[in-house]
């Protein structure tokens, strides 16, 4: 029963130990969802206590590394096959920071290394040291964790492939060679080789996270800019209805003397058609406010003056605080200009089909809701996220920007085409 207990704990604390190596190594995040873990955790338990009690303690551990799949299966949210590789990488270098301990052990017994590799008790100990370094390392890093992917090359992937082989070919002739020649020397062999081919490991490690806060330097870059441009226009819109409104102003006694002397004259039908155009030509963009938060409201300005320009009906519903504390603003105006920018984009598409866009934003007990629906002249694929605009470069960033928001804040992202309606709702 001890042995029992002992398998389980082993199996548990490896995947603990596997889940922060996802997210150090590759920033991966595991998912939200509770039945989820309830189902890895029930097979996990169902397929090590039918082992166990068929094949022993030992042996239903031995093949953990393979049973430990449905772990990216199930409790990754990354959806990206790539995720299965990385789990080589993250196996390979936890194994190795318990190995290094176990020779230490093994030095210190002065005792072969199979002795301890073949004890429940010993691999429960090993176990246990290498969940506590994995945390110390989560705890020393995640304050530089960037929250962007890191676009890994082929050639990494290959590295991450030789030094992984190399150091289970090298490791397991080690260990292979302890089983029958028994001397302490070959325990420090052992550690020697072990810590050799961590130093590899270590630095792809390293460049991966570099590669990860390349990034997202360059993620914040180009947010920077586009609402550096946003804002532009946005003052640029200000000063030119600052200059529209001191020209009114002066036309403004020239206007009241004619409609006076249509007044006097009788002719109120010329009256009315020419205080319509004093109206018209005084409702000089008089939403200026639409939410309430400066710099939503300045990504919102300059699309909704193109939607007037082009006769695109645009109602905006709802307030934000002006210091939102639930969100960082940079991943709000990423949400917000992405999403708002494609729904005016399509609506220019369809300009002869009467377009028009709804936007709703509030905050529920503490829950952001974003809710932004246009008409739509087709059914969107959400699944392959392709452009269909010219510059594809930089707007095929669009969606998987606020996706990636989304993830960053374990909120959701609803995406739906309906009855020639395309909407989103976010909920953060």
């Amino acid at each position: 029963m001890i042995g029992y207990l002992m398998l389980i704990g082993c199996v548990f604390l490896q995947s603990g130990s596997y889940c922060l190596g996802y997210r150090i190594i590759f920033n991966q995040h595991t998912t939200a969802n509770k039945q989820k873990y309830i189902l890895f955790f029930v097979l996990m338990l169902l397929i090590h206590s039918v082992m166990c009690f068929t094949k022993g303690p030992k042996s239903s551990y031995d093949v953990s590394v393979f049973t430990q799949l449905m772990l990216p299966l199930l409790l990754i949210k990354d959806k990206k096959l790539v995720k299965y590789y990385q789990y080589v990488l993250v196996v390979t270098t936890t194994s190795f920071l318990g190995i290094v301990p176990l020779y230490v052990i093994a030095i210190v017994k002065e005792r072969p290394v199979f002795v301890f590799l073949d004890s429940m008790k010993w691999t429960f100990v090993i176990e246990i040291i290498v969940l506590v370094i994995m945390m110390l390392i989560y705890l020393i890093i995640r304050k530089s964790n960037e929250d962007t992917d890191s676009n890994i090359g082929i050639e990494c992937y290959i590295a991450i492939t030789a030094v992984v082989t190399s150091s289970i070919v090298l490791i397991g002739s080690v260990q292979t060679i302890s089983t029958v020649y028994k001397g302490a020397l070959l325990n420090y062999i052992g550690m020697g080789t072990s810590i050799s081919c961590m130093v590899p490991m270590i630095v792809i490690i390293w460049l991966i996270r570099t590669e990860r806060k390349r990034s997202a330097l360059e993620y914040k870059y180009r947010l920077n800019e586009e609402l550096l441009i946003l804002q532009k226009k946005y003052y640029e819109s200000i000063e030119n209805n600052n200059q529209e409104i001191a020209r009114f102003r002066h036309d403004l006694k020239g206007h009241l003397q004619a409609l006076n002397e249509c007044i006097q004259e009788g002719d109120l039908t010329k009256g009315q058609e020419y205080l319509s155009r004093i109206t018209e030509e005084a409702d000089i963009n008089n939403r200026n406010v639409y939410t309430g938060n400066g710099i939503i409201d300045a990504i919102i300005n300059p699309l909704a003056q193109r939607c007037k320009s082009q006769r695109i009906s645009l109602n905006v519903k709802g307030c934000l605080p002006k210091d939102i504390t639930s969100i960082n603003i940079y991943d709000l105006s990423s949400i917000f200009y992405n999403l708002m920018n494609n729904a005016v984009e399509e609506s220019e598409r369809i300009l002869d089909n009467e377009p028009w866009i709804n936007i709703e934003v509030a905050i529920y007990n503490g829950l952001l809701r974003i809710w932004i629906e246009n008409k739509s002249g087709q059914v969107k694929d959400f699944q392959s996220q392709k452009t269909e605009k010219d510059d594809g470069l930089n707007h095929g960033y669009g969606l998987k920007n606020v996706e990636r928001v989304v993830e960053k804040y374990n909120g959701t992202l609803s995406i739906n085409s309906i009855d020639g309606s395309f909407n989103v709702e976010i909920l953060l």
